[in-house]
């Protein structure tokens, strides 16, 4: 188990120890047996639940709801639902919480995505990592594609949009840009990325996410792995540059508290030769929105939004029309005294003064 996976696992203790119990009697199982039977099982179910989720990825949450249900029929509803979202947190670290939520999770505002009963688990992992063409990032021969990356580095979102970077172990998060806050999330547990690269190294990068599944141990997809290890060491804090490089110290000696191994480049154990240029599909769509904030950044000042707003476009329509306007008035008054000054002169032409008069 990576450390990664092992801090998940910390929390989700932790979430279940912060979770209220009422002394009030109820009709259905009271919440001190439901912590209980949470707080047990949460150390032993990726080993239960990782195999029948590997061999089965077309399982659905209510299938697997049965089967846990089947093996052990005394454990109440609310349970299972926490039982099955910490084990798909600690296998893929993907927050699918369910809504039945501790107070604690709850007070951080800490809400997942849902995996919905009739839902296939590799159809839920596949909505919740989309994969999509771009023109730049998906084509690394592309020469705007060295530029693209180049300018998204991590001092230069700073300097540029004055952001700050937050540590996330959800990858679904994996760079999610909260414009209000300014703050850029970041998943930082390059261990966990680096293990499943180990275990996909022989598997091909276009393998969906059912294949990936079966292939080794669960595995999620290689290219969204690659895909996720890049932008953080090869885009984000590149190691070829001193600026960003220096970044990283605070983020992980500092409140943050980053995994370590973010500072580790040794590619060679998991990644392959004909991968040192990937293209993005998983993630182009984040990139290019962060892209787009750079070109455009969103106004944060009072004089900044009033600039913004006058050159809007509806402003710069009118704008427009405004100098039309005018335009089409001057064109008509030099039209005028130009037919003034043209019946002067005929008029002078027409009655002569007479000098000898």
């Amino acid at each position: 188990m990576t450390a990664g996976q092992m801090a998940v696992q910390a929390n989700d203790l932790r979430d279940c120890s912060g979770i209220s119990v009422s002394t009030k009697r109820s009709s259905g199982p009271t919440m001190p047996f439901i912590v209980r039977h949470v707080c047990q099982q949460t150390m032993i179910s990726i080993f239960k639940l990782s195999p029948i989720l590997r061999s089965n990825p077309d399982i659905t949450r209510h299938g697997l709801s049965q089967q846990i249900q089947s093996t052990d029929n005394s454990m109440p509803y609310m349970a299972i639902a926490s039982l099955i979202d910490r084990s798909i947190n600690i296998m893929t670290m993907v927050d699918c919480s369910s809504i039945y939520q501790s107070s604690g999770r709850l007070g951080r505002s800490d809400v997942g995505f849902r995996w919905n009963d009739n839902t296939p688990f590799a159809q839920f992992l596949e909505q919740a990592f989309p994969r999509r063409n771009h023109s730049v990032l998906s084509f690394p021969s592309d020469a705007a594609y060295s530029r693209f990356r180049n300018e998204l580095r991590a001092d230069r979102l700073k300097d540029r949009l004055g952001l700050s970077f937050r540590a996330t172990s959800n990858l679904r998060d994996h760079l999610k840009f909260d414009r209000q806050s300014n703050i850029l999330q970041i998943y930082y547990y390059t261990s966990f990325l680096k293990e499943q690269l180990r275990l996909t190294k022989s598997a091909p990068r276009d393998m969906d996410m059912p294949a990936s599944l079966k292939f080794s141990k669960g595995a999620l997809p290689r290219q969204l792995m690659l895909e996720t290890l890049d932008s953080v060491q090869g885009m984000l804090f590149p190691l070829t540059r001193t600026k960003p490089w220096r970044l990283l110290g605070p983020l992980i000696e500092g409140n943050e508290q980053w995994d370590a191994d973010v500072k580790n480049y040794d590619h060679v154990e998991f990644r392959r030769p004909d991968e040192q240029q990937i293209p993005f599909y998983y993630l182009a769509e984040r990139l290019s929105e962060l892209r787009n904030e750079m070109e455009d950044p969103m106004p944060r000042g009072w004089l900044e939004q009033k600039i913004k707003e006058r050159s809007s476009d509806r402003h710069m329509m009118t704008a427009t029309l405004v100098g039309v306007v005018f335009a089409v008035f001057l064109g008509a008054l030099s039209l005028a005294v130009s037919a003034y000054q043209a019946w002067i002169a005929y008029q002078a032409w027409k009655h002569p003064i007479n000098p000898s008069k």
